[in-house]
């Protein structure tokens, strides 16, 4: 499993099996008891472990332990942990290129399964998931979930932005409203081919926030 983990100001993913996370959460109940420690990932030995929605839902179940455990101060400092996180062959990689790590994010703007961030030079990034196809991130990817900050392309420079749960709206600096994700009634655009990319909604007088 690959998960995002985000330790103080660095960012990167972890590539562990399952079995290492169930191994790391048994040596902490010893230590620490079970009622100390964040929720476990869900499982069973019933379920169809390849189903895609099976995979994700565990991924995220333990993505939601790790990082759990790191804002945890005491089992932050557990040499379980520190251990657990020690890269080994690679496993553990940085996921921030300098040019990102550099921005200072504004502001940022959540729906259901994404995030928008606008920079302090009104560029726009997204990552989370692209469930269902409907292109709320601004562009097109085969991944069912970017887990680095993209920048979105083809768009001006923005002042503000605003998801929601399945679309995104931002103005750009000449007060002009555009949007993308979800279906046409949410975002104003008349064809259904329009959402996949950001388009600028026509009409409107110019906007502020």
């Amino acid at each position: 499993y690959e998960i995002l983990v985000l330790d103080a100001a660095d960012v990167y993913i972890v590539k562990k099996r399952f079995k290492q996370f169930t191994e790391l959460y048994a040596i902490l109940t010893s230590q620490l008891g079970k009622k100390k420690l964040p929720k476990f990932a869900k499982y069973s030995f019933y379920e169809n472990r390849m189903k895609p929605e099976v995979i994700e839902r565990r991924r995220s179940d333990l993505e939601r332990f790790t990082n759990n455990l790191l804002s945890d101060p005491i089992t932050r400092e557990s040499s379980a942990v520190k251990e657990f996180l020690e890269p080994q062959d690679g496993e553990n990689e940085q996921t921030l290129p300098d040019d990102i790590r550099s921005r200072i994010c504004s502001t940022a703007s959540c729906g259901n399964v994404h995030t928008i961030c606008l920079d302090e030079n009104g560029v726009l990034r997204g990552f989370g998931s692209e469930q269902n196809e409907m292109s709320q991130l601004g562009f097109q990817t085969q991944e069912p979930l970017v887990l680095l900050p993209t920048r979105i392309p083809n768009v001006p420079v923005m002042l503000s932005v605003s998801c929601g749960a399945y679309f995104t709206a931002c103005i750009d600096a000449s007060g002009s409203l555009w949007t993308f994700g979800s279906v046409f009634r949410d975002t104003g655009t008349p064809r259904p081919e329009s959402f996949r990319s950001p388009q600028i909604i026509s009409g409107l007088p110019t906007l502020t926030s």
